[in-house]
């Protein structure tokens, strides 16, 4: 999933003044916002023109700081206090689960306001038995480990809970059988915060705000719960946030956001986790906390961050296995870099061009293999595509067309994407013009 970039924000309602009992229209905006318009003024629940507040500009009403549902509070990084970036808490104690708590500068906090209200009911959908009634709230009953708030009518077995692994701890595991594609859980974010804002700020009043922060949430101990690096850490909520939190971007800006349950998201402030492969009851669960396709080495040392050893099938292997592994691993990076190679290293050449596509196409066809071979499919879609762009640049619309349907039903088979033809074209669309058959 990827996150929305909003250079700026839509605000699509006509307003209008009444003389003489007509209607004259003052303002038709669509894609940009008036200046200034007051959070009272706007249409409620649909916060498209949202003002950068602070705690200095916000006023002392509830609508004055509004969708957020407490004042914010800041703090200024460095010593130049007037022209300082200023980071502050931001509030909504009643969205997702158990609340939100944003610590970003002000602008980013009005830019991905709409985030709050920018809901898709299909997106919570865990597969049997727990759906969600197609309307804008969010009292969503699949996140509560002792199953309290589920219908009693759904008379269906939860599809997994949360149990005590020797060695591990707590973790997730089926209870009943899940099919690729299903959505297992949903979370939301609980604690989002801007990466530059510890490094900016003096600590201790950094430590107040965090736990000002997790304070004003709906259920703080559902944070403050979590898994923790150190027994006596010096912050509480810093620990928590270190051990547990993924990197991801808001308004194109590097923050960190943790999800009590699922743990990462780069969708709006929503996650959801999907059986990329059919499960079965009493497996373990789980998730890749760093990037797809890394060698062993690679992994154990990136995961020192968050301060455990992962003992999941793969970086437990025999050493035998885990070589070839990390092999085919290393080949697939090394035909990736060849490929971008090959396709720059032609001219206008036509029997060159085609000589490094046709090239290129061999080696993307062995990047097929090997991913497979490897099981990463998260990756399959995309080498899919690549294979369907290089086929059509050779004038083959067929096998390109085929390609990208491949990638296409791949990405529906994991639940990215809705199925439905219009797809296609949109997918074709970015291919550019295909080569003619006659240059081959």
């Amino acid at each position: 999933m990827s996150m929305k970039k909003r250079n700026r924000l839509a605000w699509d309602t006509s307003v209008f003044e009444s003389v003489g009992g007509t209607e004259v229209r003052l303002a038709a905006v669509t894609k940009e916002c008036p200046p200034k318009i007051h959070p009272s003024l706007q249409p409620h629940g649909l916060f498209g023109c949202p003002m950068a507040i602070d705690e200095e500009t916000a006023g002392p009403r509830p609508v004055d700081w509004s969708p957020w549902t407490h004042p914010p509070e800041c703090l200024t990084a460095g010593y130049d206090r007037k022209n300082g970036t200023k980071y502050c808490i931001y509030t909504n104690s009643a969205h997702g689960h158990r609340g939100v708590s944003l610590i970003t500068t002000p602008d980013t906090a009005a830019n991905i306001v709409e985030l709050l209200d920018d809901f898709n009911p299909d997106f919570m959908h865990e597969q049997d038995p727990y759906k969600l009634a197609s309307n804008r709230t969010y009292t969503v009953p699949i996140r509560r480990d002792t199953g309290a708030g589920h219908p009693e009518s759904a008379g269906k077995q939860r599809s997994y809970e949360v149990v005590d692994i020797p060695y591990k701890g707590k973790g997730v595991v089926a209870t009943r059988r899940i099919k690729r594609g299903d959505v297992v859980m949903v979370d939301f974010a609980s604690l989002v915060l801007h990466l530059a804002f510890p490094g900016s700020v003096r600590r201790l009043d950094g430590y107040e705000l965090l736990l000002k922060a997790t304070g004003q949430l709906a259920e703080p101990e559902r944070v403050l719960g979590l898994a923790r690096r150190r027994d006596h850490p010096p912050n509480v909520v810093e620990d928590v946030l270190r051990t547990n939190s993924f990197q991801f971007e808001l308004d194109d800006k590097p923050h960190m956001a943790l999800y009590a349950d699922v743990a990462s998201s780069q969708s709006s402030l929503a996650a959801r986790v999907i059986a990329y492969r059919d499960i079965e009851p009493g497996e373990e669960l789980s998730l890749s906390y760093v990037e797809v396709g890394k060698t062993h080495e690679e992994r154990q040392r990136a995961l020192q961050r968050w301060g455990f050893t992962c003992t999941c099938a793969i970086c437990t292997a025999p050493a035998s296995e885990i070589a070839a592994s990390d092999a085919r691993r290393t080949r697939i990076r090394a035909l990736k870099a060849d490929i971008v190679e090959a396709l720059n290293g032609g001219d206008a050449n036509n029997k060159n061009k085609n000589k490094n596509l046709d090239r290129a196409i061999e080696m993307a066809h062995e990047v097929v293999a090997l991913v497979r071979r490897e099981e990463l499919r998260s990756l399959y879609a995309e080498q899919y595509d690549a294979l369907g762009r290089l086929y059509w640049a050779t004038g083959d619309r067929a096998r390109g067309v085929a390609y990208a349907r491949l990638s296409l039903k791949t990405l529906e088979d994991i639940g990215y994407i809705e199925p439905g033809e219009e797809q296609l074209p949109k997918l074709l669309a970015t291919y550019g013009e295909a080569g003619s058959e006659s240059q081959r």
